[in-house]
């Protein structure tokens, strides 16, 4: 499958991907149950779960953050793209 793209630089990150994606699991899962138990008055419950949703944003906006491609490497690879 690799062959077919040679240009598409090859990465070994899965472990990083699974915990971005667990982190991602939890932030829509904790929203949720912690909206609905503020919605049946269960208020500190809610909260709890509510800031387990933060914290799980926090951590996952900071390794998004870390896995992105710098502005200068886009640049550099759009400029060398244009003149192949």
């Amino acid at each position: 499958m690799a062959a077919m793209a040679p240009d598409i630089r090859q990465t070994h990150d899965l472990g990083a991907n699974l915990i971005s994606w667990l982190l991602g699991c939890v932030m829509v899962y904790a929203t949720l149950f912690g909206i609905g138990e503020i919605c049946f008055e269960r208020y500190g419950l809610g909260a709890l779960i509510l800031l387990a949703a933060i914290v799980s944003a926090v951590l996952l906006y900071g390794r998004i953050s870390r896995m992105a491609p710098s502005p200068e490497l886009e640049t550099e690879q759009a400029s060398a793209g244009a003149f192949h």
